[in-house]
């Protein structure tokens, strides 16, 4: 016969099996990331509510950082998060409204996280590739005065010089390859500089006028030795297809907007007008290029309703701005449910974003 302090340690363990057992059997949602995902942008996906990015993090104990999730990765989303009120599933919901309270002290501690961590717009490798719209004016290392202080990009034709060609005798280089360059100014190792590549005219689709052209960060190079004349560099990174004959661009820092995921959507309306892609179709986290700016209301991390006009006009995506110019902007398209070329415009979305 067991004694009691027996028969209460086997009642300790069946209690702590029954708990475990509960907790794996709590049903869940399983969301799959996709390139530009956040988990502020799930929680407004699939919670209706923003504010409860810290309550699925928590869920996910193997995410380390709640600013980097990754594409692929499978986000659990337990049942108990999500609004079982149907009718309500369309509202926006006060974050009291929508956090569990098992300990008032908890949901305070969650709030006052939420209202202080901050993430990028996009990634730094994406606001790098993404490229903008620039005058072809023939001064050097102008910078743009909407950007200063933040994603600063030229405004004026990057050309310092030229990736000439390689000992191998290759034409197209990646990360790693070693490359000769012909600079227009003084180099010495260590001397870093963009690669570059420049579009042909963009002209606008309605006006006809020549807006300038698509600059686009193909790579870094930099600088090995320069001996015997010869300027000597190695590819660090390369974000696209390096070519011999590619220009080059006096290296800057490119720091990425930090946001708190709350996002604008101004009463601002325009046209894209160039896309990243030489294809007819523009999908989800593609590039497009439009003819508004800065001066013009707009701001980075924007966001607007994009559409078709025909005979109909059907809103056929969304899009977010990454990069503002003067006139011009850059942004990414964060939804897209047809084709979006240019020629489409956008505009405000019905509600603003939150």
């Amino acid at each position: 016969m067991l004694k009691p302090k027996a028969i209460i340690t086997v009642l300790a363990v069946c209690l702590l099996f029954m708990t475990v057992a509960f907790a794996q059997t709590e049903d869940v949602k399983e969301h799959k990331t996709v390139a530009g995902d956040t988990l502020w942008g799930i929680a407004q996906k699939e919670l209706k509510d923003p504010f409860m990015w810290p309550a699925i993090w928590k869920a996910n104990p193997d995410i380390k950082n709640p600013r980097w999730i990754y594409p692929g990765q499978i986000i659990r989303i337990p049942s108990s998060l999500i609004q079982k009120d149907e009718s309500d599933k369309d509202a926006v919901r006060k974050p009291k409204e929508t956090y569990r309270e098992p300990a008032q002290e908890e949901a305070v501690d969650i709030k006052k996280e939420a209202a202080v961590v901050s993430f990028p717009v996009v990634n730094e490798h994406l606001i790098v590739s993404a490229g903008y719209i620039a005058e072809m004016i023939p001064v050097i290392g102008k910078v743009d005065e909407c950007m200063t202080g933040k994603a600063a990009f030229r405004n004026t034709n990057p050309d310092v010089g030229q990736v000439n060609d390689s000992a191998s005798g290759r034409t197209l280089y990646g990360v790693n390859d070693v490359v000769y360059l012909n600079v227009d100014q003084p180099a010495k190792a260590g001397d870093k500089f963009y690669v570059v590549h420049i579009s042909d005219e963009v002209i606008h689709p309605i006006t006809k006028d020549t807006i300038g052209h698509v600059v686009t960060i193909s790579g870094i190079a930099k600088v090995l030795e320069v001996k015997n004349g010869d300027t000597r560099a190695r590819i660090i990174k390369s974000y696209s297809e390096i070519a011999r004959g590619d220009i080059l661009d006096t290296y800057y820092e490119i720091k990425p907007v930090m946001t708190t995921g709350k996002f604008r959507s101004p009463d601002v309306n325009g046209m894209i007008i160039a896309a990243s892609r030489q294809t007819i179709v523009s999908a989800s986290e593609d590039i497009v290029y439009l003819d508004r700016g800065c001066k013009d209301g707009i701001e980075i991390g924007d966001m607007f309703k994009t559409m078709a006009v025909n005979h109909h006009t059907v809103t056929n995506g969304t899009i977010q701005v990454i990069n503002c110019k003067d006139h011009t902007a850059t942004a990414i398209i964060r939804k897209s449910d047809a084709p979006i070329v240019p020629g489409n415009i956008f505009a405000k979305l019905e509600e603003q974003v939150k």
